[in-house]
């Protein structure tokens, strides 16, 4: 009850038929990919924590996609340094946790540009694509 979800409205024994038994979170839920399977099921989501996303820094952005297609595939359809890292890489800290560009790249550009343009993004675009052009 701590952590509401659809699941707070079952009985344990709704999952738990007997004591001890955990069922494969693939029984009731689809996966969010076809190559996931039910280990890859609890890496994000904790079984009585479903919303609370947790992942390593080993977590392939495949598995973030899903939720994430549209920066996914931004992501990786331009050819910058960006497109090459782990969604992880920049996103560490926790779920929808969004870096200041600044912790990886300082501040590159003079003060009178940052002063007009005081936001990366403002001529970068997005992080996923920094204003390339996206491969066709």
């Amino acid at each position: 009850k701590k952590y509401p979800s659809k699941h707070t409205k079952l009985f344990c024994t709704s999952c738990h038929a007997k004591h001890k038994q955990v069922p494969p979170c693939l029984v009731c839920h689809r996966p969010h990919t076809s190559e996931m399977v039910n280990k890859d099921c609890l890496v994000c989501h904790p079984a009585h924590q479903p919303l609370t996303i947790t992942y390593g820094p080993d977590m392939p952005s495949k598995f973030c996609a899903p939720c994430h297609q549209k920066y996914y595939d931004t992501l990786l359809s331009t050819d910058t340094k960006h497109s090459k890292l782990a969604c992880v890489f920049c996103h560490k800290e926790k779920h929808k946790m969004i870096p200041e560009c600044q912790l990886c790249h300082g501040s590159p550009h003079p003060q009178a540009m940052l002063q007009k343009f005081p936001k990366c993004n403002m001529c970068h675009i997005s992080a996923h694509s920094l204003g390339k052009e996206v491969k066709k």
